[in-house]
């Protein structure tokens, strides 16, 4: 995983994404013990430069994808200014340290901070109702997908997550060429950390999304 410096990451252990649970099935007079596969749901902590920010529900795995992404579609920071993500078990959840630049951290720490994101939250990390309603950044692209490229790229989702084919439970979201192939595949019990996750993928490994 590298040192954590430059840009860099590294984790300790986290729990498994899908997990085995017991349970009792009813089936008329009869009674039978069973197991099945479910979604592991842990909190992780996002913390900035020492600072706490929120706490989000998510699926432990891809976790610092999940930072850079979080990073990044918040506008706490950009991707050249995340200089260090470490991810670390912490008591019941999990902790995910990340170093960004002085100008950065103070920006975030002035504008306030929610510290628990639910798993359906859509505004996570927010107080002020300025914040909630940022005028979002004008993307400008020729790019032309076709219809057919955009149910290939639908049809495929499902052979490439692994974790929801055992559970029946978390989403997944996905970057795909302009034929519909998939490139990148991330998978959360929230939506928009999936999401998350992609970009966050997309910025580490250097991949220009616009194509």
């Amino acid at each position: 995983m590298g040192n954590g410096r430059d840009g860099q990451t590294t984790s300790l252990g986290y729990s498994a994404p899908v997990i085995a649970r017991e349970f009792t099935r009813l089936n008329g007079a009869e009674t039978e013990q069973e197991s099945a596969a479910i979604a592991a749901e842990v909190p992780v902590a996002l913390v900035y430069n020492g600072r706490p920010h929120v706490v989000m529900m998510c699926t432990p795995a891809d976790l610092e994808d999940f930072a850079f992404g979080f990073t990044i579609t918040e506008d706490i920071a950009p991707a050249r200014e995340i200089a260090r993500v470490d991810v670390v078990k912490y008591g019941k959840g999990i902790e995910v340290q990340v170093e960004v630049s002085a100008a950065s951290a103070e920006k975030l720490a002035s504008r306030g901070r929610a510290l628990v994101g639910r798993t359906g939250c859509g505004l996570c990390g927010v107080e002020a109702i300025d914040d909630a309603v940022r005028e979002p950044h004008v993307v400008r692209s020729e790019l032309c997908v076709a219809r057919e490229s955009l149910f290939n790229a639908s049809e495929a989702l499902g052979t490439r997550q692994p974790f929801n084919n055992e559970t029946n439970a978390i989403h997944a979201a996905a970057w795909a060429d302009r034929d519909g192939g998939l490139r990148v595949v991330r998978e959360d019990v929230g939506r928009h950390n999936a999401v998350d996750k992609v970009i966050g993928a997309l910025t580490r490994g250097g991949i220009d999304g616009s194509a």
